[in-house]
């Protein structure tokens, strides 16, 4: 089997877990508008809800990385000239980014992403350092990623919520929202 297929094994079993998180913060998705003198009067409409969007990016982080990286990575460059998520998601695709980092096989902190607001302010578009992946024998596997850093993703204002826990590595609320 091939590593994408590994990974995406490992990842399909957080499925149940992820779609729970995005149900916590369908308002993100959601518009409510209150409805038009018309419709409320013929209709018995008072209020309109439209799902403003859908594409929803997911990366989940495995055990180890929380402790030692809480930052967005994205995949940068590839050798093989292939495009990358970052490509991707600068020419529009994507509208939000759930990131989750795992412990013991367990999601254990995750930050959901407006793709939109990271485009439009720029996030996406700075200049960074380009960082090369390792394989497992810790030798160049020929991709690289760019990492930025959740203060820097709220200053952008592109942080919709996240979850934290309360450990003592990392004291703060349970749920934000920006």
């Amino acid at each position: 089997m091939k590593s994408w297929q590994v990974d995406k094994c490992w990842a399909d079993k957080f499925i149940p877990e992820i779609t729970k998180i995005l149900t916590q913060n369908a308002g993100a998705f959601l518009d409510v508008a209150i409805a038009n003198d018309q419709d409320d009067m013929e209709k018995a409409t008072d209020l309109v809800v439209t799902v403003t969007s859908g594409q929803v990016a997911v990366r989940i982080r495995r055990d180890g990385y929380k402790k030692k990286y809480r930052d967005w990575t994205i995949r940068s460059y590839r050798n093989s000239g292939s495009k990358t998520e970052l490509e991707k998601l600068r020419d529009g695709f994507g509208r939000w980014y759930l990131y989750l980092w795992t412990n013991n096989l367990m999601i254990v902190d995750w930050i959901l992403i407006d793709l939109n607001r990271a485009r439009e302010s720029g996030l996406l578009f700075k200049k960074r350092h380009h960082i090369q992946n390792k394989n497992k024998n810790g030798g160049p596997d020929g991709t690289y990623f760019v990492a930025i850093s959740i203060p820097e993703i709220k200053n952008h204002g592109c942080l919709v919520n996240e979850f934290q826990p309360l450990l003592k590595d990392y004291q703060v609320p349970l749920f934000k929202v920006y």
